[in-house]
């Protein structure tokens, strides 16, 4: 374990070279081969079956009154970024949204999840 680095705390996150204010977290699946072990009726067989995971990233944004939520939900092929303060930053290539958004007018958030074609990891 390294000493004296910041391992999160504060981040950014961007679609299409717009950079959007973080409400809370921001999660990043890379996604990949999902291994199953596959099971016999006398137990585990040491075989597996694969299915791909997409890659995805979600997440808790401010409904910032000078950017469009219905705009942004109607992007597709765009890049996506997130950058954590330890200076890892995470692509997501030919982005759009994954799923619906739910906007909560009281706290002035939504949470929205982009799937990609591939996630790129670039270390500081």
């Amino acid at each position: 374990m390294s000493v004296g680095v910041s391992y999160g705390g504060t981040a950014q996150f961007t679609v299409g070279g717009t950079l959007y204010s973080l409400a809370g977290s921001i999660k990043v699946d890379p996604g990949g081969i999902i291994k199953t072990p596959a099971i016999g009726p006398s137990g585990p067989t040491g075989n597996w079956t694969e299915k791909y995971d997409p890659p995805m990233i979600e997440v808790e944004l401010f409904d910032d009154p000078a950017q469009s939520v219905t705009t942004l939900r109607g992007v597709v092929g765009v890049t996506i970024q997130a950058q954590n303060r330890n200076g890892k930053t995470w692509v997501l290539r030919n982005g759009f949204v994954a799923d619906k958004i739910d906007l909560d007018l009281i706290s002035g958030k939504y949470t929205i999840k982009f799937s990609g074609t591939d996630v790129q990891e670039l270390l500081p």
